[in-house]
């Protein structure tokens, strides 16, 4: 991978603050797939109508302490794409002495970019609850909660507008309107969820009831594109551009989100639908391509160029992005009094990204939970059906019931500076309070 290309990411979705909502779990169903097994607390993704499964029966609140931010990265399939754009933008900047070598870098370049812009790109996600939230406690015959958290999701991957040779007076050069391509979203998020149970179910041969609950959502997203051009008289490259103008076209907008779910539970087993953005919010997306006479220098080439890939019908200017409605199956089962569960979840649709990437999630796991003193632990599969298709290992353990922390690993890889590196993987480190 590029020498800064993370480090480029990663500044653009921490300076101003926290992927999605959606794409990222939050607390300790970062490695559960969003399942509420044990005796986690529920988090902003999670099933409300199960709320009530996060108090004993003895307790009447719960509250985090504080979590550090989860992240989680991802790459694309295509190997040391970041090395391969820079490498074409070199040879460009450097020029060519003569027509062999000018159809030997377009051949070079149209066979790298043909590859790289379409499977190449890397993604951060940061997701931070803030301080002392969520909280959930007992009110109105039921339980509510209170969150509050900040996120981000950052995307860098490559526009392919050909290459073509131009001769000027005997000599030769290539030329390309080919750029690299920065999407940032940041989410800033309050909600309150609440949910109860409502009568006695039966299921089968487990006696228990039903639950149901919802969850309302107020979100501000700042949304940000840029475009880098690789064939620029500027003396910064295409990625330390976009790094530097992430914040240039960003555009703020309000959503409401609305969830509902619904949840059977008995002593040893539930099961749940959740239905999240039933009321599906949009962000905006800064327009691109406009007022670049006020701007100089390679800013306002990229500027020009935006507009120029604008009606190529290679970049959509004026760009939207939609919470859409997704709908989720879960289902736990605790194996008699070991301490044992087996969870697991299925995302019933696909959804995108500030990138367009689809993600629906499979996820399936174990855990187990003991006395206070014992370490608690968690482990599972995550598999995305839609989009990149990536599997990745899930792992979690609690301490004292105060200390969790949580990864996932992909199973797929690709090359980053030349070395096989996981897809994805991520990291979350959080502290609870068990009151």
């Amino acid at each position: 991978m590029r020498k800064h290309l993370f480090a480029a990411l990663a500044a653009c979705a921490s300076s101003s603050a926290l992927a999605a909502p959606g794409n990222l779990a939050d607390g300790g169903q970062f490695s559960s797939g969003h399942v509420t097994a044990g005796f986690m607390l529920p988090l902003a993704q999670g099933n409300p109508g199960l709320l009530p499964q996060s108090l004993r029966s003895d307790q009447n609140i719960r509250t985090n302490i504080l979590d550090l931010p989860s992240l989680a990265v991802e790459i694309g399939e295509s190997d040391n794409f970041a090395e391969r754009f820079e490498d074409i933008e070199d040879r460009i900047d450097a020029g060519v002495s003569n027509q062999q070598e000018a159809e030997q870098l377009r051949d070079d370049a149209e066979a790298v970019f043909a590859d790289i812009a379409r499977d190449g790109y890397a993604t951060i996600d940061l997701f931070m609850p803030v301080p002392a939230l969520p909280v959930v406690f007992r009110a109105f015959g039921g339980v509510i909660s209170l969150h509050a958290d900040v996120a981000a999701s950052v995307n860098a991957s490559v526009i392919d507008a050909g290459f073509q040779i131009v001769e000027d007076n005997g000599s030769f050069d290539v030329e390309t309107d080919s750029a690299a391509l920065l999407r940032s979203g940041i989410f800033q998020r309050v909600g309150v969820g609440y949910g109860r149970s409502l009568m006695g179910w039966r299921l089968g041969s487990f006696i228990g009831e039903l639950q149901a609950g919802g969850r309302i959502s107020l979100i501000r997203g700042d949304l940000s594109q840029v475009v880098g051009a690789i064939d620029s008289d500027d003396e910064e490259d295409a990625f330390d551009r976009i790094e530097d103008n992430y914040d240039r076209n960003e555009e703020s907008s309000t959503g409401v989100a609305l969830d509902a779910g619904v949840a059977f539970v008995a002593d040893q087993f539930h099961l749940g639908l959740t239905l999240r953005n039933l009321l599906p919010p949009e962000f905006d997306f800064g327009p691109l391509g406009v007022d670049c006479g006020s701007l100089s220098g390679g800013d306002r080439a990229d500027c020009e160029l935006e507009a120029e890939l604008g009606a190529q019908g290679l970049l959509d200017l004026n760009r939207s992005f939609r919470q859409e409605t997704q709908g989720m199956i879960e289902a736990m089962y605790a194996v008699g009094e070991t301490g044992l569960r087996v969870f697991g979840s299925l995302e019933t649709n696909s959804v995108e990204n500030i990138a367009g990437d689809d993600y629906q999630f499979l996820s399936a796991g174990l855990s187990y939970e003991g006395p206070w003193w014992a370490p608690n632990m968690r482990a599972g599969l995550k598999q995305n059906l839609a989009g990149s298709k990536i599997t990745s290992l899930t792992a979690g353990i609690t301490l004292f019931r105060v200390l969790n922390i949580d990864a996932l690993y992909a199973l797929d890889s690709t090359k980053v500076d030349g070395s096989s590196a996981p897809r994805n993987a991520g990291v979350r480190i959080g502290f609870s309070l068990p009151l």
